[in-house]
């Protein structure tokens, strides 16, 4: 083309309430950045997640209920809005899938006590349309507040959108309030252009902070102590391949008798303990003496 353009979205005040922004520039002349046209969203928001795609943009906005702005910007110097989605919660990283968006979020819901209930989701959008997206799947990641194991500018490489498999994975952390401790892992979903479906749950010791596909059927996970090959050809019951102790997090300590210690390891918030006994000679030993593992809950 005779022009190149860069996009910008910001909000208009820095603590997250004001005005939205979509700008292009031309930047073919280094030396002669041009602005080429601009939209404005008069929303009164905060800015929490955009996207461009070829000749679309995306924007999320949140404050109660969270509008997704679809923006054509074919023509760069008159950027227009296309249409917009109304949905609970917000979005916070978007994967465009052709007529698709693959988004990771947090859904907001409001009880009828008027208390809320707040979860990290998974959200397929259809943007097909010209005017209106449309929301055809959401599924929950955990059972109550979440997070991921990265900041903003990492969730690309955290929040893993595989269309080849079918597969999403979506590495977290989440409490639970219903047996009141913390849950975590690699979360398997499934999804089509049409759907989306929970899958099996890929369980691992400490902070999880990458699950990496290897092959079709074998997947790769990483925390802040372990290393695993899991196989999850059967994406309801992920199966351990192989495990690697990388770090061993000890939250006591005791000297035994003949020469011999005792810890207790592991993260006691997500009940995932072990006993371990080790030689005094060498008690960060890979390969303990012996072990016993603690399910127990925190």
């Amino acid at each position: 083309e005779e022009y190149q353009a860069v996009l910008r979205v910001a909000s208009g005040q820095w603590w997250g309430t004001g005005d939205v922004f979509v700008t292009t520039y031309a930047v073919s002349d280094p030396d002669a950045l041009r602005r080429l046209g601009s939209y404005t969203l008069h929303v009164n928001e905060r800015l929490t997640a955009s996207r461009f795609d070829g000749h679309r943009a995306y924007l999320v906005s949140y404050p109660d209920i969270d509008p997704l702005f679809t923006f054509d910007l074919s023509d760069p110097a008159r950027p227009r809005l296309l249409g917009e989605l109304e949905m609970t919660g917000w979005l916070d990283f978007i994967v465009p899938q052709g007529e698709r968006l693959v988004a990771l979020g947090h859904e907001d819901l409001v009880n009828p006590d008027g208390s809320r209930k707040i979860s990290l989701a998974v959200w397929l959008i259809d943007v097909a349309a010209q005017v209106k997206p449309r929301l055809i799947a959401r599924v929950p990641g955990g059972e109550g507040w979440g997070w991921v194991p990265g900041e903003r500018d990492d969730f690309a490489k955290v929040f893993r959108v595989l269309p080849d498999l079918g597969l999403i994975l979506l590495p977290f952390q989440a409490w639970s309030s219903v047996d009141y401790r913390y849950i975590g892992g690699v979360q398997l979903i499934d999804f089509t252009s049409d759907s989306l479906t929970r899958r099996g749950l890929i369980q691992n010791a400490g902070w999880v902070e990458r699950a990496i596909p290897h092959a079709e059927d074998t997947v790769l996970t990483l925390s802040s102590e372990v290393f695993q090959v899991m196989d999850i050809s059967d994406r309801d019951a992920p199966r351990l391949r192989g495990r690697l102790e990388l770090a061993r997090n000890v939250q006591e300590f005791a000297l035994l008798g003949a020469g011999h210690t005792v810890q207790l390891a592991g993260d006691w918030y997500a009940g995932d303990l072990s006993l371990i006994v080790t030689s005094t000679d060498d008690p960060n030993a890979a390969e303990p003496l012996s072990r016993i593992h603690l399910p127990a809950p925190y």
